[in-house]
Formats: structure tokens, sequence, C-alpha cells
């Protein structure tokens, strides 16, 4: 068995760019150090929309109400600058395994993943 176990917290971050390496790596998001959820190793975050469930897709920006993080970026209204409420992921590997993202193929060994979809930045207040 191969893949990822998640554990999730709700969170908001703000939207700061999509490229990468690949192209079409995962949004990069800024987010205050300490609305990290702790204890953890929480480095992913993913946004919602406003067809997610629950009662936060209500607080969705438009610019934030997007598919794909390509969309994010690339189709007006822009969502730069934009925060939007979603999951700040933990993400667990059950097993090593080759992750293809894009045109890259990142090794994945088992137990807590921080570098395959790392995804955030920090700043103080």
């Amino acid at each position: 068995m191969v893949g990822w176990v998640i554990k999730a917290e709700p969170g908001e971050t703000k939207f700061l760019y999509h490229n990468g390496v690949n192209g079409d790596d995962h949004p990069v998001c800024m987010v205050n150090r300490v609305d990290i959820p702790q204890p953890g190793s929480f480095t992913h975050f993913h946004w919602i929309t406003t067809t997610s469930s629950g009662p936060r897709a209500a607080t969705v920006p438009a610019a934030c109400d997007r598919n794909n993080a390509s969309q994010l970026e690339d189709q007006p209204p822009t969502a730069v600058d934009f925060t939007s409420p979603g999951w700040f992921l933990q993400i667990t590997a059950v097993e090593e395994f080759a992750f293809q993202h894009g045109n890259e193929v990142a090794p994945v060994c088992s137990g807590i993943d921080n570098a395959a979809h790392l995804n955030l930045n920090h700043f103080i207040l």
C-alpha cells in the first residue's frame, strides 16, 4: 500500500502566487506562523470553494472560488493577496514510493512528508 494519510485542520491563508519548477506547482500561500496548527507538521494548505461542504464555504471570496491552482492567478479576478478559508494539511506517507507531479518525480520516504506538498510561507506580526 502506498500513498498518504492526511490530517486536516481548518484555517485561512493569503494566496501569493502559483508557479514553480514544474511550471504548475502548488500555489504558494502566506500565513502568520502562530496560526499554523500545533502540534504537528502542517506544511500544505488547500483552499475551499463556494461548493465545498461546511459553513466556511459561504466566506470564500469570489477571487478564490477556483477549482484549480492555476486559475487563482491567471483568471480575473486574480486571487493574489486575497485571504481564503481552507485546510492546513499534515501529510504522512504510508510507505516509500515515487510521487510524480508535473514533470518532476520526487522520492517519498515513509513517515511525515514535508517536501512533496510544501506551499506555506510564514510571516511574523
